[in-house]
């Protein structure tokens, strides 16, 4: 039992350390706010790469996006010499949120990519179908679901080597919200007590580890 309660109290004591930074830090993060801004942008163009270890883009008038998340065999679609474009689309299902803070901008979305085999011929259907192991739901259309992209509006695409452009003949027009992180004034005078939070916090550890064996001590009985 000595040993449990010894076990506590260090860290019982280690966890209180740092109380008054602790919540000095979490009135600041949680002063943060976010704006919201309507965007709109037209996606012209895919770009597909051998080599890339990001190998698709889709490509905006505006921004371009780097799809992180697709499959195989859509990159084998894309790729393929039996693929025809105008039997390739991309439809926005949902949302498309941009959240952007001082570091980077995380994206929330969802993108079907489709290609319709019902105006294909049927050697070429099977080939190709083969090649993207993909079942075509009654509507004679294979969908590739992309939910993970990295970028931002007004980024231009990245140009690679060995790059294939594919220009949609159906241009997806992207319905955007992007939201920007702001810190009021008020929090960066509050980051000046820092120092005094930490010096705070040093100081009361001797009075911490005095008064926490007596609650110990107390709980134990």
């Amino acid at each position: 039992m000595n040993i449990l309660r010894t076990a506590l109290i260090v860290l019982s004591v280690f966890n209180l350390t740092g109380c008054l930074t602790i919540n000095l830090s979490n009135t600041i993060r949680d002063s943060k706010y976010y704006t919201e801004e309507s965007l709109f942008d037209t996606v012209t163009d895919i770009y597909v790469s051998k080599h890339s270890s990001h190998s698709i883009q889709l490509g905006g008038m505006n921004s371009s996006f780097l799809v992180l998340d697709g499959s195989a065999g859509l990159k084998t679609l894309l790729s393929s010499s039996l693929m025809n474009v105008n039997n390739l689309s991309l439809k926005q299902n949902g949302g498309f949120s941009l959240y952007k803070d001082s570091d980077y901008t995380k994206i929330y979305v969802k993108i079907d990519v489709l290609y319709s085999f019902s105006n294909t011929d049927e050697a070429g259907s099977n080939e190709l179908l083969s090649k993207t192991e993909c079942q075509p739901n009654a509507l004679k259309e294979c969908v590739f679901e992309i939910s993970d992209l990295m970028g931002d509006y007004n980024q231009k695409p990245v140009r690679v080597e060995e790059q294939n452009v594919i220009h949609l003949q159906k241009p997806l027009v992207l319905n955007m919200k992007r939201y920007t992180e702001h810190t009021p004034l008020s929090s960066y005078a509050l980051m000046l007590l820092y120092p005094v939070t930490i010096l705070l916090d040093a100081v009361t550890i001797p009075v911490q580890i005095f008064i926490i064996p007596f609650g110990m001590g107390t709980v134990g009985k």
